[in-house]
Parts: C-alpha cells; sequence; structure tokens
C-alpha cells in the first residue's frame, strides 16, 4: 500500500497572499483566473497553489524561498 503524502501551502503563506495585492494581481494575471476562483483556491489551499509557476510567483512576489512556502 503506497503511502500519499500531501504538500500544501503554509497557513501564513495563504494569509500572506491574500493580504498582497500585488502577488494576487500576478496570480490572476499569469494564470488567466478570476478574482473569485484565486480567493476559492486559497480559502481552501487548493492543489492547484502548489505547482511549479505557482510557486515562482508568491516566492518572487513575497521574497520567500519556494522550500519556506510549503508544508506538509
Amino acid at each position: 500500500m503506497a503511502i500519499t503524502t500531501i504538500i500544501k501551502l503554509k497557513p501564513e503563506v495563504i494569509e500572506a497572499v491574500k493580504k498582497g495585492l500585488d502577488v494576487k494581481n500576478r496570480l490572476q494575471f499569469e494564470l488567466k483566473i478570476s478574482y473569485l476562483t484565486l480567493q476559492r483556491w486559497l480559502n481552501t489551499n487548493d492543489d492547484k497553489l502548489t505547482r511549479a509557476q505557482v510557486l515562482q510567483i508568491i516566492s518572487e512576489e513575497l521574497s520567500i524561498s519556494k522550500e519556506e512556502l510549503l508544508t506538509e
């Protein structure tokens, strides 16, 4: 039986993104998603937030290393 590890953004990162207008705008623009879609992803800590492109944007906008963004 395989053990599955679930990787999510840390709660403090989610809160920082929610408060950061620049990071939200960039995520919406580059991912071509609406404000409501991004809010839904943030509220549920959706797996889509762990995609490489998303992590790169958040890392750059919040000046946090990619390794510091995630938790298991």
